[in-house]
């Protein structure tokens, strides 16, 4: 059993649980940065929405909004770690 852990390790299969650790907070923090600039991002969007189709326009373009985020959430290519402006603090850009 311990051989096979050790070959699992050496291979990535398996992974220490600091790591695991690791990844799933820069995962939330991904997360978390991206939805809470959503209001942000698309509030012209979903303002233009409403004058030009009412509440179904809205509906429609918070549909996209939505799908557009899971999209990038989604993406294994991308860095998992929240974008930092020079202060810190997290940026709200999408």
């Amino acid at each position: 059993m311990l051989a096979e852990q050790t070959f699992k390790v050496r291979g990535r299969e398996l992974l220490p649980a600091h790591e695991v650790k690791q990844l799933l907070t820069a995962e939330q923090a991904a997360v978390r940065t991206r939805l809470l600039a959503v209001p942000v991002t698309a509030a012209d969007r979903i303002s233009r929405a409403f004058t030009l189709h009412g509440i179904a326009g809205v509906e429609q373009a918070l549909k996209e909004v939505v799908h557009e985020v899971l999209r990038e959430l989604a993406d294994l290519e991308r860095d998992p770690a929240p974008r930092l402006d020079g202060g810190g603090q997290e940026a709200h850009a999408a």
